[in-house]
């Protein structure tokens, strides 16, 4: 899911402006030419136009500086890309996931899949005893786009001095502390790029040699300086980041554009001063465009093309002939790396952490072949244990082959961690419910990675929990957790599709339980709870039962996840299976005993998403009490009737779903819009032999969702049994 802070890392790149023998000298018989590449974030995608045209008219390119978004695209090309390969990936690139730091839900270790549904956004605060409040250092720390620069670089992996690269090359940054513009022409040509496009405030600042960077483009947009200072010739700069008035205008609605244009007219001055020593000033004209507009890589890749050729007279001075600019692209372009095998591999960087426990997610291993695509899918792995703000690989040349280093950055701001959910719903008439969770959640308590989770929960329903959860060995394959909490609540009841009472539903329990980690995909856990309950009629019939006693029996789980979204997933399956065994052997007042069963299944074809989703229930010929039956109706099961509207010691459902995307939202505000078409079918009974396909109640419902900043929101209509119809609509997160 798209969210709010994806949204302010777009805006931040909108506001700032990426071995092989060293290449030979040029002929002295041309001169030494260098380019200039400026940031200007979705803005700056003009530049492969750019060498796309320099290649057509053949002219060579002896040196690059870039800034921000010009140096990715700059470092790409002298890493040896052609403009080709660098326009098809920009093209290819989703561009919501790739800003947004959050870990692919594959990847993610089970618990932190449990969060994913539950907490607002992907922000959260540190919190530190008694009453001191960490914010993080940057809404980003460009995990994801940093692992992309690696990629593309790999065929220079080895190389330290920029100067052999395939094409020299100069990434532009600031120093935080000073103000200065760092040049940077050697080291890890990844993290050159990554400090390059590190917006303060926005993304989090590199450390390297010592100094705290951030993006050039706060001192230095159009760095004509850096190439001169690489013995050109002649300068050839590009200056993305001079809208014309009239698309300042037309964006000037947009408030990503008019802290972008805001932050550009400050820059200006010292731009145009710069400017003023290139030899050839190439400006596209973007004017249909924004900075943000990552998402249009196709449409803004051609005016850069377009604004070189209008100074192709100008440019063909210093054109070569085919043999010499042949011999150039042999040159430049990247050769592939032979097959290496992995002699070690090493993790540096933890101090919290245990290495045992990241250790135990990788899958590289030392005398095989490396593969990228698995050390890339160990660097998400890693990463989804949700401790670490960055996790970089690295490949070192060592003896009998190369060693792999994951380098892990933790958290500053943790290890205790405040998150919020929140969640809203209403039937339009005379039903609502709200829910406030406030969450607190401290991690790696000790070498064994021990979690203490507290939660909060007001609204139309009360409820605190605490749980500590202690993992018996470094992999978290086995673990025990002890739980308490309390909780309140409101359970109406129906007869005949009538409400005739309601109770006040109290808890109050403490649970033991014990169980294995089934990898990254879910969970098996058993347990025993004990603890004082009481079910009052607040409203109603009278002669309804009530409750006042002690509650104890045995509790089984068993969930695998698989779903690559807990609200709007396109692929993979959800099965659950849990058991409450209540026994008065134990301290229970009521015996009985309650299992069920749940399974989603999700495909998706382009636009087209189909979802089956099943749900089956049983008291196991007890008889469960009036107050904890088993309960269908509302927004998630029968939408056309109240929430909780059937109960019974039995319960079963069917659900299809069919889900067409809309379109894709803009980037500050989600993901995408949905039109959703559900059809329910299903029922709850009392007796087994009142089980029938023929006593099933039907519900069809309609709905426009999108996939907010703040988890799903919807609007819809939904009718059952061709009587009973409710419009409703839905906010939030589920906790």
């Amino acid at each position: 899911m798209i969210r709010e802070g994806t949204a302010i890392i777009l805006l931040g790149i909108a506001l700032s402006g990426l071995a092989a023998e060293p290449p030979a000298e040029p002929p002295t018989a041309r001169p030494r030419i260098g380019l200039v590449l400026g940031g200007g974030g979705a803005l700056g995608m003009a530049h492969v136009g750019v060498l796309e045209a320099l290649e057509e008219l053949r002219v060579p390119v002896d040196c690059i500086a870039g800034t921000s978004m010009g140096a990715i695209i700059g470092g790409f090309y002298a890493a040896g890309m052609s403009p080709a390969e660098i326009g098809e990936l920009l093209i290819a690139l989703d561009w919501w996931d790739l800003l947004n730091d959050k870990t692919s839900r594959e990847y993610l270790g089970f618990r932190r899949k449990q969060d994913d549904a539950r907490y607002l956004f992907d922000a959260e605060l540190g919190f530190r005893p008694p009453w001191r409040v960490l914010v993080p250092p940057g809404l980003s720390a460009g995990q994801k786009l940093g692992i992309l620069m690696r990629r593309e670089t790999t065929a220079v992996a080895s190389v330290r001095d920029f100067d052999s690269l395939n094409v020299p090359f100069r990434a532009v940054a600031t120093d935080l502390i000073s103000g200065e513009t760092v040049i940077l022409g050697s080291g890890n040509l990844p993290m050159a790029l990554r400090a390059s496009m590190a917006v303060p405030g926005i993304f989090t600042p590199v450390e390297l040699d010592g100094r705290l960077l951030v993006d050039g483009g706060v001192v230095n947009n159009v760095p004509v300086d850096a190439a001169k200072a690489m013995n050109t010739d002649i300068i050839i700069a590009v200056d993305v980041g001079a809208l014309k008035a009239e698309a300042i205008k037309k964006n000037l609605s947009n408030f990503a554009t008019v802290l972008a244009q805001s932050f550009l007219l400050m820059q200006r001055p010292s731009i145009q001063s710069r400017i003023k020593e290139a030899d050839v000033l190439i400006q596209p004209d973007l004017t249909a465009h924004s900075a943000a507009d990552f998402h249009h890589a196709a449409q803004i890749i051609p005016p850069g093309a377009d604004a070189t050729r209008a100074h192709a007279e100008e440019l063909s001075k210093w054109s070569v002939s085919e043999e010499e600019y042949a011999a150039y692209l042999r040159k430049q372009r990247r050769s592939r790396q032979p097959p290496q095998h992995v002699a070690a591999v090493r993790v540096d960087g933890n101090h919290r952490v245990d290495e045992r426990a990241i250790r135990a997610v990788i899958v590289t291993r030392p005398e095989e072949e490396l593969d990228f695509g698995t050390v890339e899918r160990d660097v998400a792995r890693i990463h989804g244990m949700g401790d670490f703000q960055t996790v970089v690989y690295e490949v070192r040349p060592s003896t009998g082959g190369c060693d792999v280093v994951y380098t892990v950055q933790e958290k500053p701001w943790g290890p205790g961690y405040l998150h919020f959910g929140l969640r809203l719903e209403s039937n339009l008439d005379d039903e609502s419910a709200w829910q406030f969770l406030l969450n607190y959640t401290l991690t790696r308590i000790n070498r064994l990675g021990a979690e203490l989770r507290m939660d909060a929960d007001v609204g139309s329903d009360q409820r605190a929990d605490i749980e500590f959860y202690q993992p018996l060995n470094p992999s978290a394959a086995f673990f025990v957790a002890p739980r308490v909490g309390s909780s309140s609540s409101v359970l109406p009841v129906f007869e005949d599709d009538r409400k005739i009472a309601s109770y006040d539903v109290n808890l109050t329990d403490a649970e033991l339980a014990a169980g294995m980690n089934i990898r990254d995909m879910g969970e098996l856990r058993f347990g025993a709870v004990g603890g004082y309950g009481t079910a009052e009629l607040n409203s109603g019939a009278e002669e309804l039962p009530e409750f006042d006693g002690v509650i104890a029996g045995f509790t089984g789980r068993f969930t695998v996840d698989r779903l690559d979204h807990p609200f709007f997933a396109r692929k993979g399956s959800y099965f659950q299976a849990s058991a409450f065994l209540s026994r008065p052997a134990i301290g229970a007042e009521e015996n009985y005993d309650k299992v069920s069963a749940e399974y989603r299944q999700c495909a998706t074809v382009g636009s087209h998403t189909l979802q089956l989703s099943l749900l089956g229930a049983s008291s196991l010929g007890s008889d469960i009490p009036v107050y904890d039956r088993f309960t269908l109706g509302g927004l998630d099961t029968l939408a056309g009737l109240s929430r909780d509207q059937l109960a019974g010691q039995y319960a079963g459902l069917i659900q299809v779903a069919y889900r067409y995307e809309l379109a894709r939202l803009p980037p500050a505000l989600g993901r995408g819009i949905y039109a959703i078409l559900r059809q329910d079918a299903g029922n709850a009974w009392d007796a087994r032999g009142d089980i029938s396909l023929s006593d099933l109640r039907y519900s069809t419902g309609l709905a426009l969702a999108a996939d907010t900043g703040i988890g799903p929101c919807g609007i819809g209509f939904a009718i059952a049994d061709r009587e009973n119809h409710q419009f409703f609509f839905s906010v939030g997160t589920l906790f």
